[in-house]
């Protein structure tokens, strides 16, 4: 899970899809890989003591790290604290080693990483990952941004890419095209491209789900 700069919402998009999941009746473990400006914690309401830092540095274990959260089968791997080299622990074998071990547990596993744009951190895990989704924002990311996720499909060649326009509601236009670059992308009500038509329908059937529950929670 990334985007080209903050602010544009992959956080707030890979708690959301985490949730769509687990209510799905997959098991899903959300890692956050920020470790210079982690935001987990806070959106959960819980202190960012023990997480991913910390176990990297081998100050605790793996059940000291991962929490809880109100929905059955979502759960999380907070940042931890800061660390003074944190491109070093993302990139060690320890990493690597702790996502192998947590696949044996874990249905689906999300990295919500730092933005791409400004941190290299993230090139690691879009190798590593079966599926990059690229967050934009509505009225916040600039057109310019969609160079950026052709660039990285040069360069990287993700084995998938999804595509999340965060932050319109359904008036948004169907169709959106990103002038003289002349890329062009699809969009229906919850924002979700993709190539496979039968993994869209049926992302788009678990999202609606999701999304009614959670409108009504907050209610």
């Amino acid at each position: 899970m990334t985007s080209t700069i903050s602010g544009e919402g992959k956080t707030f998009v890979a708690i959301n899809l985490g949730g769509i999941l687990a209510l799905s009746n997959k098991k899903v473990l959300i890692i956050d890989t920020d470790l210079r400006r982690p935001k987990m914690s806070i959106t959960f309401n819980n202190l960012n003591d023990f997480g991913l830092s910390n176990y990297l540095l081998g100050e605790c274990n793996i059940e000291q790290c991962i929490k809880g959260t109100e929905i059955n089968n979502l759960f999380y791997f907070p940042a931890g604290s800061l660390p003074e080299y944190p491109n070093e622990l993302l990139t060690s074998s320890k990493m690597d080693e702790l996502l192998e071990n947590l696949k044996k547990y874990y249905d689906i596993i999300i990295l919500d990483t730092p933005p791409i744009g400004l941190i290299s951190d993230t090139t690691k895990f879009v190798l590593l990952a079966d599926t990059t989704v690229y967050v934009f924002r509505s009225e916040y990311s600039k057109k310019e941004f969609i160079v950026n996720l052709e660039k990285l499909k040069q360069e990287l060649n993700p084995k998938e890419i999804i595509i999340v326009l965060n932050g319109f509601n359904d008036k948004f236009i169907k169709q959106s095209k990103y002038g003289k670059y002349g890329y062009e992308y699809k969009y229906d009500i919850y924002g979700y491209y993709t190539d496979n038509e039968e993994k869209q329908s049926n992302t788009k059937k678990s999202m609606k789900k999701y999304f009614n529950y959670f409108y009504k929670k907050n209610k």
